[in-house]
């Protein structure tokens, strides 16, 4: 952890530094080695730190091919904290702007984050996102779950 993170909504604004900085190292900073990430995309679960850094690192060239960035904002944060461990759910919507700084795209995830104390700071010990599935696709979500 580069940072101190003395709040659970401070990982929210490193969050978004990081990303909009396309910053890996920042970012991947707010995770706990183990830590255990369900993302929205392709692959089932990500399994400690070291796993996660290889599609970090996909994500954030891509977002970078056209010279642009993107840039999270959260809304509909809830935060519910203890001494050792907190859980934050929000809205997230992934801004892209491109190089000359015009919004291109946008994608909405659901976020869950459980985060744990460590020392005096915060990091993410679990990440889930989400977006709604279609019933329409139901057979699809029954499929064996792809390989990380």
């Amino acid at each position: 952890m580069t940072q101190m993170l003395a709040s659970p909504l401070d990982v929210l604004a490193a969050y978004t530094a990081a990303v909009s900085a396309s910053d890996q190292e920042a970012f991947l900073g707010l995770y706990a080695g183990d830590a255990r990430v369900f993302d929205a995309w392709e692959v089932w679960e990500y399994q400690g730190k070291d796993i996660w850094r290889k599609t970090v690192a996909s994500w954030f060239n891509w977002a970078g091919e056209d010279g642009g960035h993107d840039r999270p904002r959260f809304e509909e944060v809830q935060v519910s904290a203890g001494e050792t461990h907190a859980f934050i759910s929000a809205i997230v919507h992934y801004d892209h702007f491109d190089a000359e700084g015009k919004l291109s795209r946008s994608v909405r995830n659901r976020m869950s984050l459980g985060l744990v104390r460590q020392g005096e700071g915060w990091l993410i010990q679990q990440e889930h996102t989400s977006v709604p599935g279609s019933m329409d696709k139901y057979d699809e979500l029954l499929a064996e779950p792809p390989a990380a």
